[in-house]
Parts: structure tokens; C-alpha cells; sequence
């Protein structure tokens, strides 16, 4: 109808109207987005360690709500220079509703750590940063989360894999 009104034939029509978006490009882009939403809840499966504790691989998956975890953070900060030590609580620096997850989140207590190193690099360009974090799960007694002998602002973060730092 649209072609009789405005007097041009299929033909024509064809020649002015082409399609704005390339069936490829929008078939690659629904087949990552399916890839994404099926591999990132599974992907705990491919990540040694228990998730639960771990926390690797736990964000974007269909587990949010099966467990229970609490926990306290203190960083160790040690100068090489001065060769001097001294503890500071995370709430010293963090507000209260970043506490439970620094102490619990071991991609965030890593964060912590790296923020604390930017923030004292000044004064202590030579500075170390170790984790003193026990964690609770599910109301157990309170175990030591992260390796306190591994310098967390020497690490990399491992997103898709298992970081050995976090412990059993």
C-alpha cells in the first residue's frame, strides 16, 4: 500500500530502504550475551575452593542467598625502608557499610590493601600490606581468610581463577 501511495514498485523500494543493522553483527552479539549468561552463574565450577568461602566466582551466580558470612579486618603495614610495623583496623580508614565486606570479600580486602599502599606511598614508598582477616561462615568459629605472609599489594587479582592467597 505504502508503495502505491508514494508511486514506486518493489524494486525501487529495495533499492531505497536497506536494512540498518547486519544480521551477522546482531546474531554475534545475542550469541556472546547467551555465552555470558550461561557461563558466568557455572563458572564456580571451574575454580578450585568452595565458593562459599572463597567468593570466587560466587557475583553474578544463583547463589546469592545460601550462606552467611561475617568477619573483621585489621591490614598489617610494614616499611622496608624504616623497617618499621604497625596495625591499623580497617574502620580507622572505611566507613561501616564497606567493614563486613572488606573482611569478607577477598577481591575487596585486595582493593583495600592497594588503596592503603596509594594512600601512604608518600611517606612509606617501600611499604608492604598484609590481610589479618577472620571470617565466620554460617555462624562457624572465625577462621583466617587471606595469607598473612603474602604482601597483597604485590598480587594480582586472578578474576577467572582460583587466587591462592585466599586460604582453605
Amino acid at each position: 500500500l505504502i508503495e502505491k501511495i508514494i508511486g514506486i514498485n518493489n524494486y525501487q523500494s529495495n533499492k531505497i530502504f536497506k536494512p540498518i543493522f547486519k544480521p551477522k553483527l546482531v546474531n554475534g552479539i545475542l550469541g556472546l550475551y547467551v555465552f555470558l549468561q550461561i557461563f558466568l552463574p557455572f563458572r564456580h565450577w571451574f575454580i578450585s575452593g568452595n565458593v562459599n568461602w572463597t567468593e570466587e566466582g560466587h557475583r553474578h551466580s544463583w547463589r546469592m542467598m545460601v550462606r552467611s558470612k561475617n568477619g573483621s579486618s585489621t591490614f598489617k603495614l610494614v616499611d622496608k625502608n624504616k623497617d618499621s610495623t604497625w596495625y591499623l583496623p580497617a574502620s580507622s580508614f572505611f566507613d561501616s557499610s564497606h567493614l563486613t565486606e572488606i573482611a569478607v570479600l577477598p577481591d575487596f580486602t585486595w582493593q583495600a590493601a592497594n588503596h592503603l599502599k596509594d594512600l601512604y606511598k608518600k611517606d612509606h614508598p617501600e611499604i608492604a600490606i598484609y590481610a589479618i582477616n577472620q571470617v565466620s561462615l554460617n555462624y562457624r568459629p572465625t577462621k583466617l581468610f587471606i595469607d598473612t605472609t603474602v604482601d597483597l599489594t604485590q598480587v594480582k587479582w586472578n578474576y577467572f581463577g582460583h587466587n591462592k592467597w585466599i586460604l582453605p
